[in-house]
């Protein structure tokens, strides 16, 4: 009887259990191999209240791409965490046993070193790889870190270094900072600098790098620190800082910005309903006008909630204010911004061929992404010959530049593999960015005229006539 122990799966699962809690029953899907895919589900009893934080029961299936069930095991919380039981794996088409044992193996390093760092990173494995490329040799490189937490991917990329190559990593949360101070004594090749990553470039001047680690966002540790205030809780702080000691807390931010900037922030960050951002920050100003400065974070989530008729869904009252917290974090901490000029400063220190692998969690950091590379890529041969000077410094906005280099998508949003997908939960949202800087090879374009604004680059057409089937 073959199992694959995931000690932290009904963790994995709690995303799907709090959905479950209103709905007594949800999906969720993750592929597992080409031929095949994971399903979970988890359900409350009948009896079980709404609200409910335990007694939930959870179902595993294997399916085949059409559908069909190759295995399935359905038990209670505490009977899954002892792990998952294949039954007999004869009935395992052969490609789909290399897929379970690829899986046991991935999941097995996952947790010894979850359990040396004591900490998860998110696509740990997927992100050295792709820094220092396949395989188990020794690179003698130099490399950055940029976002250390609690060392989980440096660990991961120095046991991957030979006694010749280096690390730096950069954090600005002290606490992170303090571990990194403790690998540096353990470990001659790593050294951390308490900087933001966008300052890596004055930081390491001088030094020419094989490969940029970002590890955009938040980490656990953070979210699990109520100093930060980070989880949207009755009982904490309303901060929504990295660095507690640097810069504004929300709640002291709140009592100077007027309703037009905060809405916004909510908008530009958050919310896709520009009306919805308005109506929350109106709201948001008005309580504080009438009761003064929030003090804790779920006073800030019930008003929001209020104005999204939120009646309490998923058992988690302030999940509805999630993009509101998000886009005030963001802003505060200048998260968009950082990594814009991290990618920046990362491409001016790789040498050519060198790596940048981004971790991202939302669409609005992928859009900085795919900004930067966008202003960065060569164009293609045909367009090149076709165009005209100005557009093509419109399309390509790299040619009008003296820059020495380009650079080209490795892999583009790369979502976790199947053992993560059910132990960690924080990775379900991660997509795995890469890039490499090459050589450029299209020389300068001088154009006269000036590039246009994108908003007269674009013309809606003229609706063309639509009739119905008559009679």
């Amino acid at each position: 009887m073959a199992r694959l122990r995931l000690r932290s799966l009904i963790v994995g699962l709690a995303s799907i259990t709090i959905a479950a809690i209103a709905r007594r029953e949800v999906w969720r899907r993750k592929a597992f191999s080409s031929h095949a895919f994971l399903a979970a589900s988890t359900r409350l009893p009948n009896a079980s209240p709404l609200g409910a934080r335990s007694g939930f029961r959870v179902t595993l299936q294997l399916r085949r791409a059409n559908g069909r069930k190759l295995w399935e095991q359905d038990d209670d919380e505490s009977a899954l965490m002892s792990g998952l039981d294949f039954g007999n794996e004869g009935d395992l088409d052969s490609d789909l046993m290399e897929s379970v044992e690829s899986m046991r193996k991935e999941d097995k390093r996952r947790r010894v070193h979850a359990e040396e760092t004591g900490h998860l990173p998110v696509q740990e494995l997927e992100a050295v790889e792709k820094l220092l490329g396949p395989g188990v040799e020794k690179q003698s490189g130099t490399y950055v870190d940029g976002t250390f937490g609690r060392g989980g991917h440096s660990k991961s990329i120095l046991g991957r270094l030979s006694p010749t190559g280096k690390l730096f990593a950069f954090d600005v949360d002290p606490a992170a900072v303090a571990v990194g101070r403790k690998l540096e004594q353990q470990d001659s090749r790593f050294r951390i600098f308490h900087r933001p990553f966008a300052e890596m470039k004055e930081a390491l001047e001088g030094v020419q790098v094989d490969g940029v680690l970002l590890d955009v966002g938040v980490s656990n540790n953070q979210v699990d620190n109520e100093e930060h205030g980070f989880r949207i809780r009755d009982d904490v702080a309303l901060d929504l800082r990295m660095n507690i000691h640097e810069g504004i807390a929300a709640a002291d931010w709140l009592l100077n910005v007027s309703v037009e900037e905060l809405a916004w922030v909510i908008h530009a960050n958050g919310e896709e309903n520009p009306l919805e951002a308005e109506r929350i920050a109106e709201a948001v100003l008005c309580r504080q006008q009438q009761l003064g400065r929030y003090s804790f974070a779920g006073e800030l989530a019930d008003v929001v909630k209020t104005v999204k008729g939120d009646t309490g869904y998923s058992g988690n009252k302030h999940n509805s204010a999630k993009l509101t917290f998000n886009a005030i974090r963001m802003f505060l901490n200048n998260e968009m911004e950082q990594l814009s000029s991290a990618l920046s400063a990362a491409f001016g220190l790789l040498s050519p061929g060198g790596r940048c692998v981004i971790i991202t969690f939302n669409p609005k950091e992928r859009r900085v992404v795919r900004e930067f590379t966008d202003a960065h890529e060569e164009p293609i041969p045909s367009l090149q010959t076709l165009l005209t000077p100005a557009r093509l410094c419109e399309l390509y906005p790299l040619v009008a530049t003296d820059l020495p280099y380009s650079v080209r998508k490795l892999q583009s949003s790369a979502s976790p593999r199947g053992s993560e997908f059910l132990s960690n939960p924080r990775a379900k949202s991660s997509k795995l960015i890469a890039l490499i800087k090459s050589a450029r090879r299209v020389p300068q374009v001088r154009s006269i005229e000036a590039p246009r604004p994108q908003e007269l680059r674009f013309r809606k057409p003229e609706l063309p006539a639509f009739r119905g089937g008559g009679g």
